[in-house]
């Protein structure tokens, strides 16, 4: 960097820093101009240049203000008396490079000032937008970054789409470079179309001038290095926060032209590239295959086969991938080469995979890297403190026993409790037209598999005359099935699955025995547990969303026997055995022992 560009960034980090703490932005009555906006100015007004100088008294064309107020840290308002008139002129600061300029109509009404500005109140139109003639660039990634193909549409000279398989834009920083330029400019290579008349081989290197919102519009201001026409130097891109995948261009130095991405003089339509292909070094476990749903943060959707893991993520309506590979294993530590569609390098990461159990294999990521060396996977680079737990990768369901079982009525606390509903739809009378003298809130796990728990939560009790349980006006309100369960940090965890929770169709549980006939549950707010929700957790302060207290109610003819596991073995096999107890009664004479066999089913984990 020269020295004036030196100079120049420095106070540019000096009034980003006076921005912070307002130093830098107060004006006064002797200086209504802050240092923010003094300079030489550069703008594109009615379709002529327009040199604009402000310093700390005076503004170029309307002179000093009689009037000034600050509206907001980067929002400033002026009025001047211009021929015998008020004009308003609001500043708005876009970057230390760029500012957005509104201006009002001569208003001749002397007696009222503020009267200038009422005609810029509420207006949502873009302004004039005045780039600084000795522009510092700064870093592109807030409005650019990563490796993209494009197809692009000049409006005005061509009616077609030029979509030229070398047609590349490359936003890439440089992590480490001496050069703080690298990291403040990206290119644009164009490549002639057969048949598109117009289109053209080119490559346009842009320095980054500053980004800033409107609504959804993501505007970002450039500078042409090549360029030394200021009318062909300045120019402003635009793409959409939501849907950043088209991108618009203006063909002059202004903003205003700008509608939308798609509605823009020039048009890129942009698909992300790989900027390296890595072969894999090593295999993840077989019983990962497939795709599965992440608890982690963004609830990404994964797909894994045997050398790469694919990680969707959305973020608005854009969906955001990266690819993982395989390279190297050592234990439960697998170190994987990461490619970011937004990026242009290759990062290394470790994932620790715990082996899979029912359908659920805990993980955690560590931080990236820039260097391949299995030293990435040391403990100390995972994003975990002191107090950690995995996150979960959740398959499609194919329910599993459930780590309890029996008929119980709970009490429930939490500010979302379980609301009765009926499952399918709502339905009228004739359910609510019976009479029932005893209602209760019950959950049972009472199938032959135990992979499935009902809860009905206005359960009518009532008995015929033999004392067998009769019920022919109940619906059962919850069906959830058990997907896997496991004991981490000396916590039992569950996680079912729901299809008609409009929240998270997959819910965590941490479950505790607490008594021969109780067992307490917490139910997480999503498909993960927090770190610090424990069987207590009633609220959402602790990730929680509601607390149950089962209470064992089994009745004489309803064969549902309480069953526990607190899941600290999952991986063990479940199978059905029969344990032969033979007694004998010593006291009695030979030729009368008797022996009494009992079959008793003994329930052994099963987990995959």
């Amino acid at each position: 960097m020269s020295r004036g560009g030196m100079q120049r960034a420095l106070v540019f980090a000096s009034v980003l820093a006076g921005v912070c703490d307002g130093s830098q932005q107060s004006i006064t009555a002797a200086e209504p101009f802050p240092l923010l906006l003094r300079g030489e100015w550069f703008s594109w007004e009615e379709g002529r240049e327009v040199d604009t100088s402000i310093n700390e008294g005076w503004f170029k064309s309307l002179g000093q203000p009689v009037d000034a107020a600050q509206l907001r840290r980067d929002s400033f308002q002026y009025v001047f008396s211009h021929h015998q008139c008020f004009v308003c002129v609001r500043l708005l600061v876009r970057s230390w490079n760029v500012l957005e300029k509104l201006e009002g109509p001569c208003v001749s009404d002397g007696s009222d000032v503020a009267a200038a500005c009422r005609w810029l109140e509420g207006r949502q139109q873009s302004g004039v937008m005045l780039f600084r003639s000795d522009p510092t660039p700064i870093n592109c990634r807030p409005a650019l970054h990563g490796l993209f193909h494009f197809a692009w549409q000049n409006k005005f000279s061509f009616t077609g789409e030029c979509d030229h398989p070398e047609a590349m834009v490359r936003s890439c920083q440089e992590p480490g470079s001496q050069f703080l330029i690298d990291s403040q400019k990206f290119t644009i290579n164009f490549k002639k179309c057969e048949g598109v008349g117009h289109s053209f081989d080119a490559t346009r290197e842009y320095t980054c001038l500053g980004d800033w919102y409107v609504g959804r519009n993501h505007y970002f201001a450039v500078a042409n290095t090549k360029e030394s026409r200021r009318e062909e130097r300045y120019r402003c891109f635009v793409r959409d926060r939501e849907e950043d995948l088209y991108m618009g261009l203006s063909i002059t130095p202004e903003c205003l032209v700008l509608k939308t991405p798609q509605n823009s003089p020039v048009r890129f339509r942009l698909s992300y590239a790989k900027h390296e292909i890595i072969p894999p070094g090593c295999y993840l476990p077989r019983n990962l295959t497939g795709k599965w749903e992440s608890s982690g943060i963004g609830e990404a959707q994964m797909v894994i086969n045997s050398t790469h893991i694919t990680e969707t993520m959305w973020r608005g309506y854009a969906a955001k991938t990266t690819t993982y590979t395989c390279l190297e294993q050592r234990g439960n530590r697998y170190l994987m080469a990461k490619q970011s569609v937004e990026g242009c390098q290759t990062e290394y990461v470790c994932w620790e995979l715990v082996p899979r159990h029912h359908n659920i294999v805990r993980y955690r990521v560590s931080w990236a890297l820039i260097y391949q060396d299995f030293q990435v996977c040391d403990y100390a680079n995972f994003r975990s403190g002191r107090e950690w737990k995995y996150d979960t990768l959740i398959d499609s369901p194919a329910p599993v026993s459930c780590p309890f079982g029996g008929r119980f009525m709970f009490q429930q606390e939490g500010g979302s409790p379980l609301q009765p509903r009926i499952v399918g739809g709502i339905t009228t009378s004739p359910l609510d037209s019976y009479h029932c003298p005893t209602r209760r809130t019950v959950m049972s796990v009472c199938d032959r598999e135990r992979r499935l728990i009902e809860i009905d939560l206005d359960l009518c009790v009532s008995l015929n005359k033999d004392g067998h349980p009769v019920d022919f006006n109940s619906v059962i309100d919850y069906r959830l099935q058990c997907v896997g369960f496991w004991q981490e940090n000396l916590l039992s965890y569950l996680v079912t699955h729901d299809p008609s929770d409009s929240v998270s169709r997959f819910r965590c549980w941490v479950y505790q025995r607490v008594s021969d006939t109780q067992i307490r549950l917490s139910q997480s707010v999503g498909a993960a547990c927090g770190l610090r929700q424990t069987f207590m957790s009633s609220n959402f302060t602790e990730s929680a969303s509601v607390a149950l207290t089962l209470t064992l109610n089994e009745r004489l003819y309803d064969y549902c026997p309480m069953f526990y596991d607190n899941g600290k073995n999952p991986w063990q096999e479940q199978d059905r055995a029969l344990t032969i107890f033979t007694f004998t009664d010593c006291a009695c004479p030979s030729s009368f022992a008797s022996k009494v066999i009992l079959l008793v089913p003994v329930l052994v984990l099963f987990g995959r």
